[in-house]
């Protein structure tokens, strides 16, 4: 295993290949971490990578589409895989639609619950269980205004959001006096 890799701090963050996503993941660079981006749209990932590797970053870069089953555990065995110990673990990536759930198709439903739902637990419970045995750690899970505030067309995604904010406020709660924090 590559001593720079075990030594350099990590983090993953979701949704990294443009937005807030993107932003998070170039404050953690400029922070000194080696940064994992994650997202489905390889043309996007690949300028992220090279802006945030022009900003001196360490980079890896894994298109992956989170809304898929077993997108969670696909990730967190690569970083694995790889050697690195992801330090932050930043839940960006979701799925909005604005529209009522009765014209949602079966498929948009299934990829939003999985995605804003499912995915960001699971990557919580593989994640928080390595950042909880080594005592240090910071998970950040991205809810949405949305989940204060429920309203026709924003049903399905506030749900989403709500619950993440909730799931958020337990395991923080979980996992205080281990050295990990979570915030949303």
């Amino acid at each position: 295993m590559n001593e720079k890799v075990m030594e350099r701090r990590w983090a993953v963050v979701t949704g990294a290949s443009r937005g807030i996503g993107f932003h998070l993941a170039a404050g953690l660079v400029k922070r000194g971490y080696g940064v994992v981006i994650v997202a489905r749209d390889e043309q996007h990932l690949e300028r992220a990578r090279e802006e945030l590797t022009g900003l001196g970053g360490e980079v890896v870069a894994l298109r992956m589409d989170l809304s898929e089953q077993g997108a969670a555990q696909r990730l967190h065995a690569e970083c694995q895989e790889r050697g690195l110990e992801v330090e932050v673990l930043a839940n960006n990536a979701g799925m909005f639609a604005y529209r009522d759930l009765a014209d949602c198709t079966e498929e948009r439903v299934g990829q939003m619950v999985r995605l804003n739902v499912a995915t960001t637990t699971e990557l919580c419970r593989l994640f928080v269980g390595d950042m909880r045995a080594r005592g240090r750690g910071y998970i950040l899970n991205m809810s949405s205004y949305a989940s204060w505030l429920p309203m026709a067309g924003l049903g399905l995604y506030g749900a989403s959001k709500s619950y993440l904010r909730e799931l958020s406020y337990a395991l923080r709660d979980e996992v205080r006096e281990s050295g990990v924090s979570v915030t949303v």
